[in-house]
């Protein structure tokens, strides 16, 4: 039937509000999902790729910001401003500058020995400072209602210390505890956390069959571990290190 009405192809039966009626709850769940990886050298330079709305990998980021009515930026900016200062040395101040040409460029203030701050626009932040500041924005501006926001490797470029408080800047951050942040990540110190529960953790395992999925909370021996006092991360790492490396070794010293 869908082969003979090409317009019927567009739209899943997810999607149409005459034919979702039944399932609607799923389709207004996945309506909620966000995702979140935002990409240092396309901020830098937005004209290297073709835009899509809401684009996740940061080409209109700032121009979402600068888009969002002043009252409302303001207060999400000052938030920012407080973490970031926590957070990035000698950090003062954040603001959004638009140029003659109208395009709006992220400004950011640094102590230094002088008596006025030295200015840094996007194109001289760092990697870090890029991201954590696109984490900051991401989260603060997540609805307040019921959603799920995905976020991957979150601890790229940062410094080992922050990835440490995360999540803990995740959830001071959110505006609701009925959002909730899924994220895939390679850094097992993020899971140090008191406030995450085995129960909140998947191990994902490369094996015969495939890759595996379990919750640490299943897994008896790493639980016993945990129990022992030994940290997460450490638990976790010998879950999903590499065991031969050696070859690794000896082809690159060839």
């Amino acid at each position: 039937m869908d082969e003979s009405d090409k317009e019927r192809l567009t739209q899943t039966h997810l999607e149409q509000i005459a034919a979702n009626q039944d399932f609607r709850d799923i389709a207004d769940y996945f309506s909620k999902v966000q995702y979140f990886h935002l990409v240092p050298q396309i901020i830098r330079d937005p004209g290297r790729i073709n835009a899509t709305p809401q684009d996740p990998f940061g080409r209109d980021f700032i121009a979402q910001m600068n888009a969002t009515p002043k009252r409302t930026r303001d207060a999400r900016m000052r938030r920012m401003q407080r973490a970031l200062q926590a957070a990035v040395p000698e950090f003062e101040s954040l603001e959004i500058e638009v140029d003659p040409s109208g395009t709006p460029h992220l400004k950011a203030g640094y102590r230094n020995w002088r008596s006025t701050s030295s200015t840094q626009y996007e194109t001289d932040f760092s990697d870090g400072t890029l991201r954590l500041i696109g984490l900051l924005w991401t989260i603060i501006k997540a609805p307040s209602n019921a959603g799920v926001l995905l976020l991957e490797e979150p601890e790229l470029s940062l410094n080992s210390a922050i990835v440490k408080v995360l999540p803990s800047m995740f959830a001071t951050a959110q505006r609701s505890n009925d959002l909730q942040i899924v994220l895939s990540t390679h850094a097992p110190e993020l899971l140090d956390e008191e406030g995450i529960s085995p129960k909140e953790i998947l191990i994902l395992r490369v094996t015969d069959d495939g890759t595996a999925a379990d919750l640490l909370s299943d897994l008896d021996h790493p639980m016993d571990n945990i129990e022992l006092g030994l940290p997460t991360s450490d638990v976790i790492h010998q879950l999903i290190a590499p065991h031969e490396l050696q070859g690794l070794i000896d082809s690159s010293s060839r």
